[in-house]
């Protein structure tokens, strides 16, 4: 049974971050904070010529601030540095080429169409390249090539990548990041992101998976009626509800449950660099990510939020991270052999 949408979602309103205790609402619109960290000085953010934002853990050029040229900068001081940058641009989309050349590291950014991302990393000091691929939609593959043997990697986001493979990432992407992102780095909004998580996941009532599978259910109704009801009530729960999509295969939904789900994350999905409140919301509901994050938690803090992730995703977080020992998960995971 559906239950009646709310006024905000009948006025066309998408509530998509945080409810807090307080219940102060933070709109896909919300603008990014005021005081901002600036990035590495570089060529991207000395010549304005393109710009890069973090939206949902992701890279993306901004499409309003662009302009199409390319550009050469080397310095020798405080470190030696080069970098080389071609914009482009097609129906006012841009695509970008980058190189970043260090002592330590050869990088090269390459960005289709605004947020088709791939990331080629290359250690000078050891034999080790990542390749990282995003698409549009889908996970980020992280390829790994070394002496030791080949891995590939699936993450969400950068965050999860971060997250997961804290050492792996602060090879290849912690020294890239801030020639590319201006504003909060993906550090701080994940550390800002994780203190406000507990709260959301704890003190609001977040949609759980019969009810994200009832509406998908109801999507199949012969009256039309039914299925805009459906597609509404997953809108009403906001950017908690986009992670529980994301685990339902494409495959098992049919041409209009397809489009209505893609239409609710585009509704949703923040059009501005990410804040903390505005992952924390869209994280809630992640118990994998919860799994990565909650061993910074007091005990009874983990069994709140388990509580609460039981109830959310069907299951509750892994015996082994909700009564760790102390040692951090991330770190526990099998290193790459050097």
């Amino acid at each position: 049974m559906i239950r009646r949408p709310r006024l905000s979602v009948l006025l066309g309103i998408a509530i998509v971050a945080s409810f807090p205790i307080e219940r102060r609402f933070l709109l896909a619109t919300e603008p990014p904070p005021t005081h901002l960290e600036k990035g590495s000085d570089g060529l991207i953010h000395d010549s304005g010529i393109v710009h890069f934002r973090l939206v949902l853990g992701r890279l993306e050029l901004d499409p309003a601030r662009h302009r199409k040229g390319s550009k050469t900068a080397t310095r020798e001081a405080p470190d030696p540095l080069t970098e080389t940058i071609t914009v482009d641009s097609r129906r006012g989309i841009p695509s970008l080429h980058y190189t970043f050349e260090t002592t330590t590291q050869q990088a090269i950014v390459d960005v289709v169409d605004a947020q088709r991302v791939q990331i080629l990393s290359q250690r000078v000091d050891r034999p080790e390249r990542v390749t990282l691929t995003q698409p549009v939609t889908g996970p980020i593959t992280v390829q790994v090539d070394q002496a030791a043997g080949d891995q590939t990697l699936h993450v969400a986001s950068l965050l999860h990548f971060q997250a997961a493979h804290p050492q792996l990432f602060d090879d290849h992407l912690q020294p890239l990041l801030p020639y590319l992102l201006e504003g909060p780095s993906l550090t701080t909004l994940r550390i800002a992101a994780a203190e406000q998580m507990v709260q959301v996941t704890v003190g609001r009532r977040l949609p759980t998976a019969d009810e994200v599978r009832d509406c998908l259910d109801q999507m199949r109704s012969p009256k039309r009626s039914v299925r805009s009801a459906a597609e509404a009530e997953l809108l009403s729960f906001g950017l908690p509800v986009m992670r529980q999509l994301d685990a339902i295969p494409n495959d098992r939904l049919d041409a209009e449950q397809a489009a209505r789900v893609q239409r609710i994350r585009l509704t949703l999905r923040p059009r501005q660099h990410d804040t903390a409140s505005q992952l924390a919301s869209w994280l809630a509901t992640d118990r994998d990510y919860w799994n990565l994050a909650v061993v910074d938690l007091s005990p009874p803090d983990r069994l709140l939020v388990d509580r609460a992730i039981t109830r959310a995703c069907g299951q509750g977080l892994d015996a082994s991270v909700l009564h760790h020992d102390g040692i951090r998960i991330a770190e526990a995971v099998p290193k790459f052999t050097r």
